[in-house]
């Protein structure tokens, strides 16, 4: 955007030419006093803040019986930078396609956003609803524990009850993985320290 900035001054300064007239008149002659009088006309118009430099010089002098002549001279300087070569319409066209890849990647960031919280919405329930499981299944293995002891229910079942126990907790902490994860990709979008979203949940 900084040189779309540049480019757009460059474009609206304008270039006044430096114009300068000299005249002198003079009186000339063999012997004193001097009687022939005489004069000369110079003019200089000059770019000089132009893309391409440029001077033009022309002079006339004139002696009466004597003599007269006309001199012009143009000088045309090479341009440092090529800024000249560039259009209007370039420039606002770089522009619009800055500001339309810029757009571009708002949405997809909001997209990608939006889709995150989505999910870790989503893990967060899935969690609740594995910690009740748990606490569930965590009852069950205590009642089984206490009817093995009393040879009401056989160690098969305890042992099943503890396997599906330990199920539920490795999917616990399966989503609990995955929520970290979204966490860290939504603080890298949002451009915040990772850990952030932790420590905001802690304060609410």
């Amino acid at each position: 955007m900084r040189s779309l900035d540049i480019q757009k001054k460059m474009l609206s300064s304008q270039w006044y030419p430096d114009v300068d007239l000299q005249t002198s008149i003079r009186v000339s002659g063999e012997d004193f006093p001097l009687s022939l009088p005489g004069f000369s006309v110079k003019l200089s118009i000059s770019l000089p803040s132009a893309p391409v430099p440029f001077a033009l010089d022309t002079s006339f002098d004139h002696t009466p019986q004597q003599s007269h002549g006309r001199t012009i001279s143009t000088q045309i300087s090479t341009p440092r930078t090529l800024d000249f070569l560039i259009s209007p319409q370039e420039v606002a066209l770089q522009e619009t396609l800055l500001l339309k890849q810029k757009e571009e990647k708002e949405k997809d960031l909001a997209f990608s956003l939006t889709q995150l919280l989505e999910e870790y919405h989503w893990a967060r329930k899935q969690i609740d609803l594995l910690r009740k499981g748990i606490s569930l299944e965590e009852r069950k293995y205590e009642i089984l524990e206490t009817e093995v002891e009393l040879g009401k229910t056989t160690r098969i079942d305890l042992v099943k009850a503890q396997n599906d126990l330990l199920q539920q907790k490795l999917s616990e902490l399966n989503y609990v993985l995955q929520l970290l994860m979204r966490e860290r990709n939504m603080e890298r979008i949002l451009g915040i320290t990772p850990g952030s979203l932790i420590s905001l949940e802690a304060e609410e």
